[in-house]
């Protein structure tokens, strides 16, 4: 159990003497000062209204009771919403209570459990049978004369976050103690010194949205057409190789676009897909985009009643399904009234079945031609919806998330947590519906670099290890499930790659350690990011070191362009060591739920330090803490 000193200023330090000349507890300044770090931390409730110190403090002198009688209590038991602290207070000659002393007291009474639910603190005094919660508190903070240290008998907080209630209980007691009259509304949970650190530094910068060119993802990709047309674009092994160049690329997604103009696809629509992994969707993504219209991407492998409340709340315009659609799904489409269109049907306009021959250069014939002049007119701005994902979350019901063209390229535009460039060969594994294959498409696409379609609907080792070998893939991003099956499998699977992303959960160190022990040279890197935030919000490479030091593997800063706020329950910044709430902010963040304003309303919230008024933070709901060095951890 690690035990760490309460170094206090000398200032403090004298106050501090001076109120136990007074008839009073010197638990009592303590006991206002957990109260209040509980209260924002911890959100439990301070009971009767405590509007400045002096309040504070007489509701703390209440909890303890009586100081006429209680003016030589030595130990008390804070209980409140998420846990319980005891304060001991040793009196001089009296003996310090140790380590060895608290494991020994198996057989005392155990403390009760702490209260749950917005219920206010309760205290247990000297007096009353509190022993048991010197081996089950979760805090205990201990005062010998001039020293104070702090600890967890629990082992619920580990030192990083004795830490910061160590710097936090020391921060409020000087702003109770040297401001008496202050309201508590306006004492910071940050000190002047470290306040802007980590609002300004750590967080990142919040004018990502101003600094970011407003380009949209046609945009940026036609400039590497321009650059680079021979360049490989796109590429995929297997019985039937596949190879297009930037510019046969840009040509069929513009004769796409021409024939999904013939469907009376217009600016605005929304065109769902119901496609497995295949090259022919990304021209088509890229005819929609042109069109000013926006894709919804669709799991072939959805279960019945979700996917008839993905088409039923989209309404798309079109909805292309392909020859190993199941007839449930087609049965799904024609009772919704949807128009639908099978890409591989001979007699399918569109005439995709021609793409099996790409290598060869060949371009599909389309019955209907447009001018590019005329797609420029329905060209997109970079606020406009690029597409709608669909994620669960914790309800369990599909929500679209709509993500604008700026947090595509705000993904992948000048970005530092892999060399997304002219060399990036980028494996596409993913599912479409799934918001790994944005990063997986765009990634390389709007760098100049290349992206591979991997041919198994679902990766298996041997099969990835084949496409890293054939295809020199050098860039790919896993889920943290498939990591860890791939390590378990076979590491030797990922040799060849440069840069591996892993994210989507908490990661496992020790499949973490094995990769980096049997991959030497690999950049390991964790990915952490909601839908709502365009793929990535939070990235960081991954080090032995880090496996040594930390109970988890960090999850890095935000990501360039982007922003994050970790706040408490009230809304106010959560001092290092201690657990908040991540919030999101910048161009990553997307437009909202469809047709739903409520919950919108409710998880994209204004910026509280921001100087935007339209400015959107999405909260998360993922606890988390900021390291010492200034990244953030589970």
């Amino acid at each position: 159990m690690s035990t760490i000193s309460i170094k206090l200023p000398s200032k403090l330090a004298t106050v501090l003497e001076q109120r136990i000349q007074q008839p009073e507890n010197p638990l009592l300044p303590w006991v206002a000062a957990w109260l209040l770090a509980d209260h924002r931390v911890n959100g439990t409730p301070l009971g009767d209204a405590a509007e400045d110190s002096q309040q504070l403090l007489a509701h703390a002198a209440g909890l303890l009771g009586d100081p006429s009688t209680n003016r030589q209590a030595d130990e008390v038991l804070l209980t409140g919403n998420d846990g319980q602290a005891l304060l001991v207070h040793h009196r001089p000659g009296a003996a310090a209570l140790t380590a060895d002393e608290a494991e020994a007291a198996d057989g005392a009474p155990t403390a009760a459990p702490a209260a749950r639910g917005d219920t206010a603190h309760h205290a247990t005094a000297a007096g009353q049978d509190v022993s048991g919660a010197r081996k089950n508190a979760d805090i205990c903070i201990q005062l010998y004369a001039e020293e104070v240290t702090i600890s967890s008998p629990s082992g619920r907080y580990d030192e990083v976050a004795l830490h910061g209630w160590r710097r936090f209980l020391r921060h409020l007691l000087i702003e109770l103690l040297l401001q008496p009259t202050r309201p508590l509304h306006e004492i910071p949970n940050l000190g002047g010194d470290i306040r802007p650190l980590i609002l300004n530094t750590w967080s990142g910068c919040a004018d990502g949205a101003r600094r970011l060119p407003p380009a949209t993802v046609v945009e940026r990709f036609d400039l590497q057409c321009q650059r680079s047309p021979e360049a490989l674009a796109v590429r995929m092994a297997g019985a039937s190789p596949l190879r297009w160049s930037y510019q046969q690329l840009r040509s069929l997604s513009l004769q796409y676009a021409a024939w999904l103009q013939s469907q009376d696809v217009r600016a605005g629509d929304r065109v769902a897909m119901l496609l497995s992994r295949r090259p022919e969707s990304i021209p088509l993504l890229l005819g929609i985009l042109r069109l000013g219209a926006s894709y919804v991407p669709v799991d072939p492998a959805s279960p019945e009643k979700r996917l008839e409340l993905m088409l039923t709340d989209c309404q798309p315009r079109l909805l292309l399904i392909e020859a190993q659609t199941s007839a449930l799904h087609r049965e799904i489409a024609a009772r919704l009234g949807l128009r639908t269109i099978d890409i591989d049907r001979q007699d399918t306009d569109i005439g995709l079945h021609a793409t099996a021959d790409a290598s060869s250069g060949r371009v599909p014939e389309l019955s209907e031609q447009v001018s590019e002049d005329t797609l420029a007119r329905s060209r997109p701005t970079a606020e406009q919806a690029a597409y709608v994902m669909y994620t669960s979350g914790s309800t369990g019901t599909p929500k679209g998330v709509i993500v604008p063209h700026r947090g595509i390229v705000r993904l992948v535009y000048r970005q530092y947590f892999a060399p997304l460039g002219p060399k990036v060969v980028m494996l596409h594994a993913a599912p479409l519906a799934f918001d790994a294959s944005t990063l997986e498409i765009w990634g390389p696409l709007l760098n100049g670099g290349t992206c591979v379609l991997h041919p198994e609907a679902v990766p298996t080792g041997a099969g990835l290890a084949r496409s890293i070998r054939e295809e020199k893939v050098n860039t790919a991003w896993l889920t943290a499930a498939l990591f860890n099956r791939l390590i378990d499998e076979n590491p030797g699977n990922l040799q060849g790659l440069r840069t591996l992303m892993t994210g989507g959960e908490a990661l496992s160190p020790s499949h973490v350690r094995r990769a980096l022990q049997a991959l030497p040279g690999l950049h390991l890197v964790n990915g952490y990011g909601p839908t709502e935030c365009t793929t990535f919000a939070v990235t960081g490479p991954v080090s032995e070191s880090d496996l040594n030091t930390h109970r988890s593997v960090p999850l890095g800063r935000p990501i360039n362009w982007t922003f994050v706020r970790v706040l408490t329950p009230e809304g106010l910044p959560t001092p290092p060591g201690l657990p908040g709430e991540l919030h999101i902010g910048g161009p990553g963040v997307s437009l909202g739920y469809l047709n739903q304003p409520e919950l919108t309303a409710q998880r994209f919230v204004p910026d509280p330090f921001g100087n935007d008024p339209e400015a959107r933070l999405y909260r998360s709901g993922d606890q988390v803490r900021w390291l010492d060095d200034g990244r953030l951890e589970y």
